[in-house]
């Protein structure tokens, strides 16, 4: 390990040493790459597959010249000035002009540092035996870590199957830091410039859904620190929205609310108001400030969208409301809505029951069973029923957000059930076999955990076990027993077999 570790450092070494040289194979090789394999984002990241053995010197231009160019591109983290500057430019900025003055080396197994790499490098493959291949290869990592001139570190390693360089400053971005008031917030650094100029990076789409994720990421970040989970959305005239939450204010010490900075950005205006200050900005630009123009309790904000950024002309009521019915569903919020135009101001219903009670109310639905479910760092909960029609209620969610494509949550719940009614229907001495009564299931699972796992980058698609496991034991258990106390449910169904 320690050769492997100094090779790599000489290698490192020989290729800094001369700067012209540097900056002419970095051209070269750049001209040559019209692709590369692995993950890369904006940020300083970039990952290449190993196909072949071959220099690490190589490797590291290879790796070097795609991070300049992604520097020089997409300007993340860095001032607007230094787009358009050659690579040597680059090179002498971040580097300096001759060899490096100290270069470290670790060796990365289970320490914090191989963790955060872990979750960067590897946490993007859809297929679980890839991924676990790769987790098996940083275990004979290789790093070298360069001390840059402006004082940042770059990670540059090698494992049997890949290589990569790794930005200190994206390992720690996902870190909130704090602030002491909105303004730090709105105008941190060049926040809104970069919004401005490339929006679908913070966003999504801005002809998608990318205008609602925004809103809806403002009420939910909001209720999440609110002390009381209570708060009001106006759908104002104009297409300006207004959201009231009186048990909301930023702190000291609170974390960065990096949507309230994005919705500042992509605002034709954007006003914020708390108990102590009165903000306006437009286009993320600060327009207006009083700390006598404030509100009695929590927070205000009005925002309006910027119609030369976002394809939506008019914002849809009824998608919102579908939303806001979510977010109560499955959290424990109080969640009011009004739209100006009609006047109306309605509180959203809430408890996730309510997603089956509001369309089979009125189709004999029997009783509808509650699950609570309980595991190691998740909780969760289930609700489900049995209609006399063909289920056709069928939703899974994590920490509120809708998984398409479903994954270990429903495939615990749905081997659970089957296994009861395997059980039920035996004791009953009936033939149906329990395919014959899952047709007839309508079910909604919700789970919280802290550190979900994906099949795909998408993220529509559960795979964490534990949770499967989990969900299939207590449902059985919870259901056997709901099922013996009481048969009605499967009794809408099939009324003379039971």
């Amino acid at each position: 390990m320690a050769g492997n570790n100094l090779a790599i450092v000489e290698n490192i070494r020989l290729q800094l040493k001369d700067i012209n040289q540097l900056a002419q194979e970095l051209d070269l090789v750049g001209h040559r790459i019209t692709g590369y394999s692995g993950a890369v984002s904006w940020e300083p990241f970039v990952k290449h597959e190993i196909k072949e053995t071959g220099d690490f010197g190589e490797e590291f231009v290879r790796l070097l010249s795609v991070w300049v160019k992604m520097q020089r591109e997409n300007s993340y983290g860095i001032s607007p000035g230094q787009e358009g500057k050659s690579t040597k430019m680059l090179l002498a900025e971040r580097f300096g002009t001759e060899v490096l003055s100290h270069l470290e080396v670790e060796e990365i197994r289970d320490q914090r540092i191989f963790r955060e790499m872990e979750e960067y490098l590897i946490d993007d493959h859809a297929e679980e035996r890839l991924r676990a291949r790769e987790v098996k290869s940083m275990k004979y990592v290789v790093v070298a870590a360069i001390v840059c001139k402006t004082g940042d570190i770059l990670y540059v390693g090698q494992t049997p199957m890949f290589s990569f360089l790794l930005g200190k400053a994206y390992m720690v971005s996902y870190k909130p830091p704090v602030y002491h008031d909105i303004g730090e917030i709105l105008f941190s650094g060049d926040l809104y410039r970069s919004v401005r100029k490339r929006p679908g990076m913070y966003i999504g789409s801005t002809k998608g859904n990318g205008l609602y994720r925004l809103l809806y990421g403002l009420v939910e970040s909001m209720l999440e620190d609110a002390t009381e989970k209570m708060i009001s959305v106006w759908l104002r005239a104009e297409n300006v929205v207004e959201i009231v939450c009186e048990s909301y204010q930023i702190a000291n010490n609170s974390s960065y609310t990096r949507d309230m900075g994005i919705a500042s950005a992509l605002g034709e205006f954007f006003e914020y108001q708390d108990e102590r200050q009165f903000i306006r900005t437009e286009q993320g630009i600060f327009t207006a400030e009083d700390h006598n123009h404030t509100v009695a309790a929590g927070t205000r904000i009005v925002w309006k969208p910027d119609c030369t950024v976002f394809a939506a002309k008019e914002l849809d009521y009824f998608l919102i409301m579908g939303r806001m019915i979510e977010l109560a569903a499955l959290n424990p919020y109080i969640i009011y809505l009004a739209n100006e135009e009609n006047g109306c101001k309605v509180r959203v219903p809430s408890g996730i029951g309510y997603f089956l009670k509001r369309d089979y109310s009125l189709l004999g639905v029997g009783s509808i069973l509650n699950v609570n479910i309980l595991g190691n760092q998740f909780t969760g909960e289930a609700v489900l029923s049995f209609s006399s029609i063909k289920g056709d209620i069928r939703k899974s969610y994590v920490n509120s957000q809708i998984t398409q494509e479903g994954g270990a949550h429903v495939e615990g719940l749905m081997k659970g059930v089957r296994r009861t009614l395997k059980r039920i229907l035996e004791e009953y001495g009936n033939k149906l076999m329990p395919g014959d009564v899952l047709e007839h299931l309508n079910y909604v699972v919700h789970i919280r955990i802290e550190k979900p796992r994906w099949c795909g980058s998408t993220k529509t698609r559960l795979k964490n076990l534990e949770v499967k496991l989990a969900v299939e034991k207590q449902v059985e258990e919870q259901m056997y027993v709901f099922l013996k106390q009481d048969i009605s449910p499967l009794k809408s169904i099939y009324f003379s077999l039971f």
